[in-house]
């Protein structure tokens, strides 16, 4: 049995952190990565089983991650969940073409990561 995989991209190397630990604990592998542009990087080269992504992050933000995604042939499936601070952002998720599985606004505290 593997352990699952899961990338987060977030510009704030607190956040980073928090959530590394938080996945961990749920038994994911965790890669983390500083912002969009590297995120694609890393997607490009490897499977992930849930993907976390800032949706205001520096280069390349959260919508432009997630839309590569849901736009590559081998890798539309991945689960990915869009983190936020604004909590008027469900509103947007809602409406975008391209959907999250899951969002969560900060604090993280108040909804689960992975319903």
């Amino acid at each position: 049995m593997s352990v699952p995989l899961a990338l987060v991209a977030d510009d704030n190397p607190h956040t980073r952190a928090m959530l590394k630990r938080a996945l961990e604990a749920m038994g994911y592998t965790v890669v983390t990565v500083p912002d969009g542009r590297v995120a694609l990087s890393v997607l490009e080269e490897n499977h992930f089983d849930r993907v976390f992504l800032d949706v205001m992050m520096p280069h390349v933000d959260g919508f432009e991650v997630l839309r590569w995604i849901r736009a590559h042939p081998t890798k539309k499936q991945t689960w990915v969940c869009l983190l936020t601070p604004m909590a008027q952002d469900r509103q947007v998720f809602e409406r975008l073409p391209y959907r999250a599985d899951h969002h969560v606004h900060y604090p993280y505290t108040t909804v689960p990561l992975i319903p």
